[in-house]
Order: C-alpha cells, then sequence, then structure tokens
C-alpha cells in the first residue's frame, strides 16, 4: 500500500511538472526552433550517423528526463534494429532484440503507440526491459517514407502519464521530417557504395585490359623472334645455301616458308591489335600514290590453289596522291581483301577505287560473291575475336582481328568503313577516305 502511494505521488510530480503545464506560447516558439536547427543539421551532414544523431539531439534537448532510441529498418534482414539513443547507460542498455520488438510494435500498426499499462502486448524480454529501467510509459513514433515505415523513433519515461496529445503531435512531425532526411542519408548512402562498386569494377576491367594488351605485345615479340629463324633458315634450305635437298625436301621447305608466312602474319596482327587496346597507333602521314599502292597489293595478293576465283582490279591509273599513312591504309586494303579471299570458295573478288565527287574524298571498294553476313552478325563483325562462325571445327582460320583493325586503322585515318553483305550472294566493303591531311 506504502509503494502504491509512494508510486501515485511520483506520477503526480511527473504529470505537474511535464512540457504542457509550461507556457504554451514559449513551448511551441522552442519546438519550432528545435525543427529548424533540426534541418540545418540535416542539410549540413547528409550522412545516416548524422541524421540520427541530430533527431535525437532534438529529442533530448525538448525532453531532458527522457531516454530515446531510434531503430532502422535493415535492408538486409527486414528486421528494426536499433542504432542510436540516449539517456541510456550503454553497459546496461545493449541493442537488443527486445528493442526492435517494441519498435515492431508500432511499425505494425503505422501510428504512433503509447504503452502504459506494460506488458499489455509484450513479450518476455520487452517486458523485462522496461521494468529493469524502471519505465512506466513507452511512446513509439513510426518513421515514414514512400508508403512504408523505415524506422521508429521511441520514448521512454519513469510516469505512466508523460505523454500528451500535444507532444504526440509534435513528436509525429519531427519525426515525419527525420525520417524524410534518414531515406535521403540511405539513398545517398546506396548511391556511395554503387559508385565505389562501379569504380572498382572500371578498374578492375582497367587492369585486365592491360593485362590482356600487354600479354598480347609480349606473346607476339616473343613468337616473332623464332618466327624470323624459322623462315630464315628454310628458306636457306630451299634455296640450298645449307646443301642440295630432294624435291621432297624441296616441297617440305616451301610448306614451311608458308606456314611460317601465316604464322607471322597472325603475330603482326596480335602485335596491332595490343597497340590499339594501348592506343599507342602512331600515324605517318605522307604523299601516297593510291594507284601505286594499289598495284603493290595486287602483285602481293596470293590466291589458294582451291579456290576458283576470278580477282578484278578496277581503278583509273590516275587515281589522286593523298597525304595519309600508306602502310596503315595498305593494311585496311589487304585485310579487307584477305576477308574476301577468305568466305569465297569460288566466283569473283572485285576491287575498286574511285575519287568522289568534289574531289574530297576517294572511295575504295572491295566486293565478294562469297558466304555473306547473316544481319545479326553485323553489329559485332568489326569488334575484336569476332568470327562468324567460333566453333572449334569451323572451316574458316584466324583470330578474327581483321575487320577489326581495319576499322580502327581507317578510323585514325580520318576515314569511314562500311557494310553491305546479303547472305549467301555475298558482301562490300567500302572505305571512304579524305584525300587531304
Amino acid at each position: 500500500m506504502k509503494q502504491r502511494m509512494l508510486r501515485s505521488l511520483y506520477e503526480r510530480w511527473c504529470y505537474l511538472n511535464s512540457e504542457p503545464n509550461k507556457n504554451r506560447e514559449e513551448h511551441h516558439l522552442e519546438c519550432m526552433r528545435a525543427l529548424r536547427d533540426m534541418d540545418r543539421k540535416f542539410a549540413a551532414r547528409p550522412d545516416l550517423p548524422a541524421v540520427t544523431e541530430a533527431l535525437l539531439e532534438t529529442v533530448v534537448r525538448l525532453h531532458p528526463r527522457r531516454a530515446a532510441t531510434i531503430c532502422l529498418l535493415d535492408e538486409t534482414t527486414s528486421r528494426l534494429e536499433a542504432v542510436a539513443w540516449r539517456n541510456l547507460v550503454e553497459p546496461e542498455w545493449k541493442p537488443t532484440a527486445a528493442i526492435g520488438d517494441l519498435a515492431t510494435v508500432v511499425a505494425a500498426e503505422s501510428r504512433p503507440s503509447m504503452i502504459t499499462a506494460v506488458g499489455a502486448r509484450l513479450n518476455k524480454d520487452a517486458l523485462r526491459l522496461l521494468r529493469d529501467h524502471d519505465f512506466a510509459a513507452y511512446l513509439g513514433i513510426p518513421l515514414p517514407a514512400r508508403n512504408e515505415t523505415i524506422g521508429v523513433l521511441s520514448l521512454y519515461d519513469k510516469c505512466s502519464r508523460a505523454f500528451s496529445e500535444d507532444e504526440i503531435e509534435f513528436l509525429t512531425t519531427l519525426a515525419g521530417q527525420a525520417a524524410i532526411a534518414l531515406e535521403n542519408a540511405r539513398l545517398y548512402r546506396r548511391t556511395l557504395a554503387q559508385s565505389a562498386a562501379l569504380d572498382q569494377a572500371h578498374e578492375a576491367l582497367a587492369r585486365s585490359n592491360r593485362t590482356r594488351s600487354d600479354l598480347l605485345s609480349i606473346m607476339s615479340h616473343e613468337f616473332r623472334t623464332p618466327l624470323n629463324l624459322i623462315v630464315g633458315y628454310a628458306g636457306m634450305l630451299k634455296e640450298g645455301s645449307l646443301g642440295k635437298i630432294t624435291a621432297e625436301q624441296q616441297k617440305a621447305s616451301e610448306r614451311i616458308l608458308t606456314s611460317s608466312d601465316d604464322l607471322l602474319a597472325l603475330v603482326m596482327t596480335l602485335l596491332e591489335a595490343a597497340a590499339i587496346e594501348a592506343n599507342d597507333v602512331r600515324l605517318k602521314c605522307e604523299a601516297v600514290g593510291l594507284s601505286r599502292l594499289l598495284a603493290q597489293l595486287k602483285a602481293d595478293l596470293r590466291v589458294p590453289r582451291d579456290k576458283e576465283l576470278e580477282i578484278v582490279w578496277d581503278y583509273p591509273a590516275d587515281l589522286p596522291v593523298v597525304m595519309t599513312d600508306g602502310g596503315k591504309l595498305k593494311q585496311v586494303l589487304h585485310n579487307l581483301i584477305d576477308n574476301a579471299v577468305k568466305f569465297t570458295d569460288r566466283g569473283r573478288i572485285q576491287v575498286s577505287s574511285r575519287p568522289l565527287p568534289q574531289g574530297k574524298q576517294v572511295q575504295f571498294e572491295i566486293f565478294d560473291t562469297g558466304v555473306g553476313i547473316p544481319s545479326e552478325a553485323l553489329p559485332i563483325i568489326f569488334e575484336k575475336f569476332q568470327q562468324l562462325d567460333s566453333s572449334v571445327t569451323r572451316p574458316y582460320a584466324g583470330l578474327g582481328l581483321g575487320l577489326y583493325i581495319a576499322k580502327k586503322f581507317t578510323e585514325l585515318l580520318g576515314g569511314e568503313l562500311s557494310v553491305s553483305t546479303e547472305l549467301g550472294k555475298g558482301s562490300k566493303f567500302t572505305v571512304a577516305l579524305p584525300v587531304g591531311a
């Protein structure tokens, strides 16, 4: 009986000394100042710890004798977890599931909830949590954002009649503003995490590209040295410089030379691709006679014996002299002609060139009557390591770098490379190159 009377007297003292009995105008001004100061803090530091700190500081400033906690929804576990608290002794008040249980009751109702008859709707852990700290009243205010509750602001008081309707209304307003700032802070944190992940992915990709380019370059250089020796010795054998050889050995020497030339061409292709990847392609612009350049291509062209091909060269003898890198232009046209030969077993290949009207560009066309290109493959034919047939048993050899290099070199020379094709009827590649430097 004595304890009950003391309890009643204590609660009456709390009620008489609570905020509603202050001067209402003064209290209203204090609340407005608190809201303004809190918004300034939100704007100054938009990160999550700063927002929770500013919210709790505002609550404690207006209600210094109360304890307060903030629970936020964990995006991984979908549970409400305590992230910050005030006026609680930390060793005795460690974030436990009981705090989240109290907040969950509030979140489930999506409206402010005050519990005075302690234990009415609480499990044993939550009930023990309040009783152990002699709290007689609990008020939970949802933190709403985007039509969902992202957290709960909780206040604890030792007086069962501590929370008035005016206070609950103000705290709800406070929580609404804080919820917007908290959600923005979460979005900001998520954006930073995504940005960091993108930066890491970009750096990893850059490292991968550098490693691949370095590997291509090193391998190509290492292959080229022994290949030159093989070509040199095979040539000496064929010419009889190392002694007389039989007819069969002569044929074997020719095969060694042919295969070595093919392999050396692959190595040079890898070197060119590695230089493009590393942005290390240097242009040597000079006056280039196009008729002479095409004549050199014609003289160098070798058509496999097993192919029934008619090669037509169609260009006037007075093609203009252009300022360009002759070696790069020759490589472009060589790759396109080689591509036409590769995909045409029988029929016709035509290499033509004409100055375009107004004399500002010259055009090259490589036309074939080969297999053509499927429409779905057109968007990727100029990319690295692309093959119409990438299987191990594909009938066409090569690395899939010829068209990639042709495209990149054409662009470096200031020109354009395009293609038109029809499956089963052939393809036409067109290079438009500026005449001037």
